[in-house]
């Protein structure tokens, strides 16, 4: 084996080890970093839309039941403004519809929670390095709750090195103010390695349900279609509105999950793509605390069936 071949096996080792190594702490919290477009070519303006439906399923040690929708709209613009440097504006909506059943007397009553953001950064980028700093502002929380007490922020860098034409690494860093929590320190690896013609393994932030988290998702790129199957950590936590006779009233909402999933991809040209994902989320819980914080209620949930759909457009 020649030796830069050599070299990059021992990065891709050091890099999935590393990813393995800061999964508890990165998938907790790799959520809080949005999912960032940076531009392909001379397509440096982009929109994302997405939906997908989680089916009901069975909250444990409860008599609720719940099922939930998602919707997604991403907007974003990179601007040159040099050869190497650029802006980068990014925006985006993400609303989680639930339908609870029977889930007032445990503390689990909300319905709609609405998440809005938006990251600001500067980026840096040459043959073999990309480099992106973010500031980022976020509220997140039901329909009715007090705007001020939804909102969050924090910052966030992103590098990564191009070892080969097939394989770059790199990392995340991020720091967040949470809801009713101390500030976070996010860290999050990423790997990229196309390991066969056409195959790609990735690691790092990761789109599942029309809601991003962290993972890992093997892929196949064809010409026009495309096809990968994955796995992605995702967690919420929102500010409660105003609930009458309840633990949680005006307090803090959570869920977790890991949605396994495949999807196919269709790409009629460079600009345009649909998708279509499939899966269940995994290992599922659920929880709501007061307004200071104090859990009230923690339960874990069954395995539930999800269907999504994606559309994306660059320009």
């Amino acid at each position: 084996m020649h030796r830069k071949s050599v070299s990059l096996l021992l990065v891709l080792v050091a890099s999935l080890a590393t990813a393995l190594l800061l999964a508890p702490a990165a998938w907790g919290q790799g959520i809080d970093i949005p999912m960032l477009v940076t531009g392909e070519q001379d397509q440096n303006t982009w929109v994302t839309a997405a939906y997908a439906h989680q089916f009901n399923t069975d909250v444990d040690d409860s008599d609720t039941e719940f099922a939930r929708d998602n919707a997604q709209l991403v907007l974003g613009h990179r601007a040159k403004v040099g050869d190497e440097l650029f802006l980068v504006t990014h925006g985006a909506y993400m609303g989680g519809y639930y339908d609870f059943d029977d889930g007032r007397a445990d503390g689990y009553v909300w319905n709609d929670i609405h998440r809005g953001l938006l990251a600001l950064g500067v980026g840096w980028e040459n043959d073999d390095w990309n480099i992106v700093g973010l500031l980022i502002g976020r509220t997140d929380g039901e329909s009715g709750a007090h705007f001020g007490d939804t909102l969050t922020g924090g910052g966030a860098v992103a590098l990564s090195y191009k070892w080969s034409d097939t394989l770059r690494t790199g990392f995340i860093l991020g720091a967040m103010s949470r809801l009713e929590d101390t500030a976070s320190i996010i860290p999050v690896p990423t790997v990229d390695w196309r390991f066969a013609e056409r195959w790609n393994l990735h690691f790092g932030l990761v789109v599942a349900a029309a809601y991003p988290g962290v993972g890992p998702e093997i892929g196949y790129q064809g010409e026009h279609w495309s096809f990968g199957f994955g796995g992605s950590f995702q967690t919420r936590r929102f500010r409660l509105e105003e609930h009458e006779n309840s633990p949680a009233d005006e307090g803090i909402g959570e869920e977790r999950s890991f949605p396994v999933f495949g999807r196919v991809g269709y790409a009629p040209n460079k600009n345009l793509s649909f998708g279509v994902t499939a899966g269940a989320a995994l290992g599922g819980e659920i929880r709501s605390g007061t307004e200071g914080g104090t859990k009230i209620s923690k339960e874990d949930y069954d395995a539930a069936p999800i269907l999504g759909l994606n559309i994306r457009y660059l320009f």
